[in-house]
């Protein structure tokens, strides 16, 4: 993983941490495929309801092409036995590096808990950290398995805006005719069977979704 993260190709890091291990997590998944699509769009829209494919989230928000995330993805794979983010940044802080636990929106979490907040196709988990006053996350991808494992390889990433990271993990909906924006927990959005679209079932619009993890 380290000689991918070497490359600082986003595109090519993501990739390996969604799909490229699976094969040695479930033993069943021992097949060619073709990589992710990055050209697409961040939604998927169905009869069933909103996501956020993981992968375009990630590309839009995180950026592997940062001197010190390169330098933390270096020391977590070849001095951690496994991946441990409170031990990783115990070392940093040992070496010397400025390491922020404390700073804006910093701490961890994992999508899986929040789903209130979280539309993400593939759950994550995340801790969060500044140095000299920027933003890092080490990030893991869930594979889909029991909720306790299946546990993509962690990799530290510049964050590129703190706050469109959390808000891109959801959406927005909108009505273009009347210029009205509702939550996803709104009871007058409903899906029309008849025209296999999104409405408000007060005024009959049809109604957009948008997400920050398309760009911002």
């Amino acid at each position: 993983m380290l000689e991918i993260i070497k490359t600082r190709n986003n595109k090519e890091v993501i990739d390996a941490m969604i799909e490229g291990r699976q094969a040695s997590v479930w033993s069943m998944i021992k097949h060619d495929r073709e990589k992710i699509n990055f050209d697409e769009d961040a939604l998927i829209i169905s009869e069933w309801g909103v996501s956020i494919k993981t992968h375009i989230f990630m590309n839009q928000m995180l950026d592997i092409d940062d001197d010190f995330a390169q330098v933390v993805n270096e020391v977590l794979y070849n001095e951690l036995e496994k991946d441990n983010a409170e031990e990783l940044l115990d070392l940093l802080e040992k070496y010397k590096y400025d390491i922020d636990r404390e700073g804006y929106l910093c701490g961890s979490g994992y999508t899986y808990n929040e789903t209130d907040y979280c539309s993400l196709d593939r759950d994550i988990v995340y801790h969060i950290f500044e140095h000299e006053g920027d933003p890092y996350a080490l990030i893991q991808v869930h594979y889909g398995a029991d909720a306790r494992v299946g546990f993509g390889a962690m990799v530290c990433f510049k964050i590129n805006d703190i706050d469109y990271f959390f808000d891109g993990m959801d959406y927005s909906i909108y009505n273009r005719e009347t210029e009205e924006d509702y939550c996803k927990f709104d009871d007058n959005i409903d899906y029309d069977e008849k025209n296999k679209i999104w409405i408000d079932v007060i005024s009959g619009n049809e109604v957009e979704f948008y997400t920050s993890a398309n760009g911002f």
